[in-house]
């Protein structure tokens, strides 16, 4: 690769490309200066020569990316997990596009002259699209790496407040300060006083006329409030925030809308998800190639019970093939997800992945309450939005400088989100965090509990004696118990599933009662309730 030497740029201006346009966009936004012509003309620098004949493709595209690397200046091209992404600024702010093949020739082209060398010269040459192709399934490290864009001051994994607009490279995030949105100085060492009022600002104001059930509810909201502020400081994933009424009307999507408007500045864009797990995963992916900061699962109505989305909720890098392409997408799990529903069913596993945020109103139609605070409560979260940022910025780093003692109680699979929120809510005196869980996963587990009593009445009844499906069938259908698990055909049949299903929960504990697969019998398992003593 060869890099002639800067020529006199006389030529009058001409209109940026597309790369170059979004590095202006940028410098403005962080007030970088870029070198001009005395024409006003962004000083154009050297472009460095690829030959593409007689050379192996490894190192074309080795050259290309030094050529991308040097024209990426100030950066407008990122490395997102394992995909090659580009930034770029409209009215609305900064967004993040993932390059493909086309956009990669526009930019190989723009970046270095491309050249096919013989016996008596050199001829100009497209880039060849073999080395675009190379270059976007495989993104070089070369770039910067990014993770997502945030519109508000955060903390990074080493508890460092990230404040200056743009690119952060310790953080990999690239922060984009709205216009007119301050948030002051943060204390230090914020004082018990100024901890008090942070808390204050919440509990008193902004959701103060929210019929929280418990005190664990209004503990788990503000743990929603505060995750996009300490996201990077968790290791692992984080669980899912189920904001759950007996009755519509409650303020379930308000409440939604709020976390997303202190962290983003703008309301959620909610949206839903069925039991077709093929449209779930695809929703799922679609989202996060968004990069959005709070996602809102909003107003469910045939209950939560996804493989896939289970599956999100505990991996913090969530893998797919793009729409109608084969490449893989890595994508960066970073966002608070909230559900929405009217006393849901879960899965157990759904469960299980969940925080729970209860309203009940005790009234017949709560949405015609006229009495509030501030209403509408929306138009005041933006109002004081920087004021709510600064709250919780300063009950963040309370905790940070006082030592960074995790919260006393875990949530399996769950565990740094636990210890860092609940660690921050605890400092701040806050109560309830993670309390009333058990009566999450009574009320979502109606499966389970039909099992517990079916095993409690089988085990009244035949103690640990074997016994096969066809006994425990009647059991079951004295009782009306597992009807999905039987279904709705002959005695024969009932019993068959019931067999698969026993299958599925062999050694599977309920309590103090374990069921275990004694053997088989002229070709029929048998089973048997063994009581465990309690430890």
């Amino acid at each position: 690769m060869n890099v002639p030497p800067a020529v006199e740029n006389s030529k009058p201006a001409r209109p940026p490309t597309a790369f170059a346009a979004a590095q202006e966009r940028i410098a403005e936004l962080t007030g970088i200066s870029l070198p001009r012509e005395a024409n006003g003309e962004r000083k154009r620098t050297p472009r460095p020569e690829i030959q593409i004949n007689n050379r192996s493709l490894d190192e074309v595209v080795a050259d290309a990316w030094t050529a991308v690397a040097h024209a990426n200046k100030p950066p407008a091209l990122y490395r997102r997990a394992r995909e090659w992404v580009r930034l770029d600024v409209d009215d609305e702010g900064p967004w993040l596009e993932p390059m493909d093949e086309t956009a990669a020739l526009a930019l190989l082209a723009e970046v270095a002259t491309w050249v096919r060398v013989n016996d008596r010269d050199s001829v100009h040459v497209s880039p060849p699209r073999d080395v675009a192709r190379v270059m976007v399934r495989l993104p070089s490290k070369k770039l910067p790496p990014i993770e997502g864009i945030v519109t508000t001051p955060v903390f990074d994994a080493a508890g460092k407040l990230v404040l200056e607009p743009g690119y952060h490279p310790g953080a990999s995030l690239w922060h984009h300060v709205r216009a007119g949105f301050h948030v002051g100085p943060i204390p230090e060492k914020p004082s018990p006083e100024e901890v008090s009022a942070a808390v204050r600002l919440f509990t008193d104001d902004l959701l103060v006329d929210f019929p929280f059930d418990a005190a664990s509810d209004r503990a788990h909201a503000l743990a929603a409030f505060l995750l996009p502020f300490v996201r990077r400081m968790i290791r692992g994933a984080t669980p899912i925030h189920l904001v759950e009424a007996p009755t519509p009307g409650t303020g379930k999507s308000m409440l939604g809308d709020l976390v997303a408007i202190v962290a983003t500045g703008r309301g959620c864009e909610p949206t839903t998800i069925s039991r077709d797990e093929e449209e779930t995963r695809k929703k799922i992916t679609s989202l996060l190639v968004r990069g959005q900061a709070v996602l809102l699962l909003d107003n469910i109505r045939e209950g939560i019970d996804s493989a896939q989305l289970a599956a999100a909720l505990t991996t913090e890098q969530w893998s797919d093939r793009l729409l109608g392409q084969t490449k893989m997408l890595v994508l960066p799990n970073r966002a608070t997800w909230i559900a929405t529903a009217n006393n849901p069913q879960l899965s157990l596993e759904i469960a299980r992945r969940c925080i729970r945020i209860r309203l009940d109103p005790k009234t017949d139609r709560p949405w015609m309450r006229a009495t509030f605070k501030h209403s509408p409560i929306r138009d005041w979260a933006k109002e004081n939005r920087a004021r709510l940022v600064r709250a919780l910025l300063i009950l963040v780093r309370a905790w940070l400088v006082a030592g960074r003692v995790p919260g006393r109680r875990v949530l399996g699979s769950f565990e740094s989100w636990a210890g860092i929120v609940g660690g921050i809510l605890e400092h701040a005196g806050v109560r309830g965090f993670l309390e009333d869980t058990e009566k999450l996963y009574e009320a979502a587990d109606r499966e389970g509990n039909e099992w517990r009593a079916l095993i409690t009445a089988w085990h009244a009844r035949f103690g640990s004696e074997p016994v096969g499906s066809q006994e425990l069938v009647a059991i079951a259908l004295d009782r009306e118990l597992l009807t999905e698990v039987l279904g709705d055909k002959s005695l024969l049949s009932k019993a068959s599933r019931l067999g698969r299903a026993l299958h599925a929960m062999r050694d599977r504990q309920f309590g103090t009662l374990r069921i275990e697969l004694v053997g088989r019998s002229h070709n029929l398992a048998r089973w048997r309730v063994v009581a465990v003593p309690s430890s």
